[in-house]
């Protein structure tokens, strides 16, 4: 029987890169192609594997548009601006009210009012709970009387005559499934949506882990899961854990190495007088003392949030002009534009000394949350102290 067509082929090639490119937490696909579409739909409602929302945008500088060109005055801006969902919404918000303003360059925008070009903005999240069910069902095709363990996702089955087992490698880090000794010697495929993370991870975990991407069950289904746990019962295994030799001690006058890796939960943000420290991390220093300036007075506003006992959703955000009496004579300003461009400026600094110190980056929104309501610090990742 004749292979597929090379097109065929190669439209494969570029739904699996697809695949794994769209099954990341928090991605953003902005003007997806009808390939992607398709794509997020099959992962969200065929796999219910995703949650997808549908966002709308529009470009600073929309050089398709010549209406827009007439009025952009020459500038040369590429920042996207998403329209604000609740703005849009409000019923008592006429729509023609609605402005933004461009963080970039300081454009100010009407785009209802102008008819703007509107774009497509797909944001990606994974639930933990979506996760599981489809990693459980995937399991149930193999064997619909796969033992669950322990009441987590990791399941016995009966593989061409062989125990074998199944483990979401992602909700079993702190147990005795992700243990180079259980998987020495058992028949053990992990399944993890970061395999890079976990093999990073675990000390010699490229030699045990050899994890199945979840993009592969996602793209090839359950009979990929099949092939990988029969390779796995087919291979010998050793009458005892393979534990790595105790490592000599030798002392040395650089700190130790970093494992690059994924942060996940809350980050500590500590302020201190004249700097500020991410996780241990100094990345503000006493040289950036208006970004300093700006950073303490939102994480003061986050504090009257807590004394208010208010949700994270409800944490309140805060316009620049509104931080101009608060800073008082710490910066030397008294424009609103002027502290706008301190705290985008806080944020990428914040940004770029973090990864430079650590390898793990940050998103622009992680630590200080931008939106045409204002600025305020992430409700949802961030726990301020003052040192």
């Amino acid at each position: 029987m004749a292979g597929p067509q090379p097109e065929v082929a190669r439209r494969r090639r570029r739904l699996k890169s697809a695949t794994e490119r769209l099954l990341q937490d928090g991605h953003v696909v902005d003007d997806p192609t009808e390939d992607e579409r398709a794509e997020l739909r099959r992962i969200e409602h065929d796999l219910g594997l995703i949650e997808v929302s549908w966002r709308k945008y529009f470009l600073c500088v929309d050089h398709a548009d010549d209406e827009d060109l007439a009025h952009a005055w020459k500038r040369e801006c590429d920042q996207k601006i998403e329209i604000d969902p609740v703005a849009a919404d409000d019923p008592l918000q006429h729509e023609d009210d609605l402005r933004y303003v461009c963080r970039e360059c300081g454009r100010v925008h009407w785009p209802t009012r102008r008819r703007r070009t509107l774009y497509d903005r797909a944001v990606v999240s994974m639930p933990d709970a979506r996760i599981a069910a489809f990693f459980e069902r995937c399991v149930r095709e193999l064997e619909s009387g796969a033992q669950q363990l322990d009441g987590l996702p990791v399941y016995r089955l009966g593989i061409s005559g062989h125990e074998a087992y199944a483990c979401l490698l992602d909700h079993c880090t702190e147990t005795r499934f992700a243990t180079r000794s259980f998987a020495s010697t058992n028949a053990l495929v992990y399944v993890t949506a970061a395999p890079r993370v976990f093999m990073d991870r675990f000390p010699g975990g490229d030699e045990w882990i050899r994890p199945l991407p979840l993009h592969e069950l996602a793209r090839e289904g359950s009979s990929v899961l099949r092939v990988r746990l029969e390779e796995r019962a087919a291979d010998p295994l050793p009458a005892a854990p393979r534990d790595p030799p105790a490592r000599p001690f030798l002392p040395l006058r650089s700190p130790a190495p970093r494992v690059h890796r994924e942060r996940v939960g809350i980050h500590d943000l500590v302020i201190a007088e004249k700097s500020v420290s991410l996780d241990g991390i100094e990345v503000l220093s006493s040289r950036a003392k208006m970004q300093v300036a700006v950073v303490r007075a939102l994480a003061d506003r986050r504090l009257e949030d807590l004394r208010e006992r208010r949700a994270a959703d409800g944490c309140r955000w805060v316009l620049a002009k509104t931080l101009l009496g608060t800073l008082g004579d710490s910066t030397a300003t008294d424009e609103a534009e002027t502290v706008s461009k301190y705290i985008n400026r806080a944020r990428a600094d914040i940004a770029a000394k973090y990864e430079e110190q650590t390898g793990i980056a940050v998103g622009a929104d992680e630590i200080i949350e931008s939106s045409p309501k204002g600025y305020r610090l992430n409700p949802a990742r961030v726990a301020v102290r003052f040192g």
